[in-house]
């Protein structure tokens, strides 16, 4: 007679243990598999490679996009429609200094001045309508306002193998994202707002004009010291987004994450 079955116990462990690893080896081949078509430049929103041209203008677009949509988080908040998004059609090269110069003491608003069409808060408007040349331009309407302006013609791709020598590899959960094989320089300008605005926000038009003098000067000191103007490197996905991350406004805006900083 052969001796009573008994069944080996260590077959249901092995057999949890195998089933709890399966979803693990799962996640890391569509982790890898996902990585893989990143790295080869694949949008995967149009399943295709965009072209230099195309991918610029997705990136152009995007980025008209996250300073409207700042703006319309901002006066979901507060409805004050301060803090604006205006765009400058077919410029010229902007010469802040001639410029301020040139609008000092005269009558017109901030935006007659610079020839801003608002585009946000609170309006209908399609990113992309807008077409080169053209002027970003973000700012607070305000006595003490701030405005960045971001002309198209100074943002440039940059070389990847440039970008890693200088700041690293990209992380893997970029790369899983869609990032880091391509960059753009980017370059924007701080100019305050009261240097070229007769908007009186409740002040006289003496204060306004003292007012239009000190942000002159002011502006013309951050030129002289070089911090009125910056030029950063952003980091672009196949698909021409942005990569971003939270302000630390408290709003639920969000701002370029700039490579490096």
């Amino acid at each position: 007679m052969h001796p009573p079955y008994k069944p080996r116990r260590l077959r249901l462990p092995i057999l949890i243990g195998a089933l709890a690893v399966l979803p693990v080896l799962a996640a890391s081949a569509f982790v890898a598999y996902r990585i893989t078509q990143n790295d080869s430049g694949l949008c995967l929103a149009a399943n295709r490679v965009l072209s230099p041209e195309q991918h610029r203008q997705a990136l152009l677009r995007n980025l008209i996009r996250l300073d409207a949509l700042n703006s319309q988080r901002h006066d979901d908040l507060f409805r004050t429609q301060a803090d604006r998004t205006g765009i400058i059609r077919n410029p010229p090269v902007l010469d802040f200094k001639a410029l301020m110069e040139r609008m000092q003491g005269n009558e017109k608003t901030f935006e007659e001045n610079f020839t801003i069409e608002p585009v946000a808060p609170r309006r209908q408007f399609n990113a992309a309508s807008v077409r080169e040349p053209f002027v970003l331009v973000s700012y607070r309407a305000a006595a003490d306002g701030i405005a960045t302006f971001t002309d198209s013609r100074l943002i440039v791709a940059r070389a990847k193998a440039d970008v890693v020598q200088e700041f690293g590899q990209p992380s893997l959960y970029e790369r899983f994202r869609g990032f880091g094989n391509t960059y753009y320089s980017v370059t924007y300008s701080f100019v305050g707002i009261a240097c070229c605005d007769s908007t009186p926000y409740g002040r006289p038009r003496a204060e306004v004009l003292a007012g239009n003098r000190a942000a002159y000067q002011e502006t013309l000191a951050t030129m002289a010291k070089g911090i009125a103007t910056h030029t950063r490197t952003a980091t672009v996905s196949n698909c021409g987004e942005l990569l971003t991350q939270d302000s630390d406004n408290g709003v639920g805006t969000r701002n370029i994450k700039w490579t490096g900083l």
